[in-house]
């Protein structure tokens, strides 16, 4: 597991060379949790743009590559639970409360099923003792959950939510994110995006409700 974040010798943090690890943030997580933001927000575009009628072929891509948004996310969240020994902080979690009953409320305006994802997490995250100590047990409880044992709703399941905060846990056990994440391009955009995912978040749903709204409308 890695450590607190103490330096352990010259230009390494916690075993990741200074050159991603700026101002005390890991620039490779930011950029993932960035990467995952934008592939959301594109889910939720093509899923309102199909909630109007319109775009067909936009089915491919929400069942394919914007997939990866929830994955990417919980990696990261996972990843970060271990390298702190703790889950979500009571004031991350009351931003994640707020935020997901925000956003909650507004996707069925754009045709796009509620709770949110960050509820979801909110919910899951009494769990972090049992993540960190045992991820793999963890994992394999989130798939009994998700496939036998499915909540009656058509968001995502709190076991996909558990068995990918799991496996960024075991991620970040065995190494972490690899070193050439941070040269992805564009990832000054994407790490500008990962650093606050919360207010990019909650402001492209707004967008994306607004504008579904004016459609509908005219």
């Amino acid at each position: 597991m890695l450590g607190s974040g103490r330096s352990s010798g010259a230009g390494v943090v916690d075993g990741v060379t200074t050159e991603v690890v700026r101002a005390g943030r890991d620039v490779r997580l930011d950029v993932l949790r960035g990467l995952a933001v934008v592939l959301m927000v594109v889910d939720h575009v093509a899923g309102m743009v199909l909630a109007l009628g319109g775009g067909v072929g936009l089915m491919w891509l929400r069942v394919s590559v914007t997939r990866l948004s929830l994955p990417l996310f919980m990696l990261v969240a996972g990843v970060l639970w271990c390298r702190r020994a703790r889950g979500l902080t009571w004031r991350r979690w009351f931003e994640l409360v707020a935020v997901g009953a925000v956003v909650s409320t507004l996707l069925p305006f754009a045709g796009l099923p509620a709770p949110d994802l960050l509820l979801v997490l909110a919910l899951v995250a009494p769990l972090a003792r049992f993540v960190l100590r045992w991820p793999v047990e963890a994992a394999v409880v989130g798939v009994v959950q998700a496939v036998n044992l499915p909540v009656a709703w058509e968001a995502y399941q709190p076991g996909y939510v558990v068995l990918w905060l799991a496996l960024g846990v075991l991620v970040a056990e065995r190494g972490g994110v690899p070193l050439w994440v941070d040269r992805l391009r564009p990832a000054g955009l994407l790490a500008g995006v990962g650093r606050r995912p919360l207010a990019w978040y909650l402001g492209h749903v707004v967008v994306v409700v607004l504008v579904g709204q004016a459609l509908v409308d005219g």
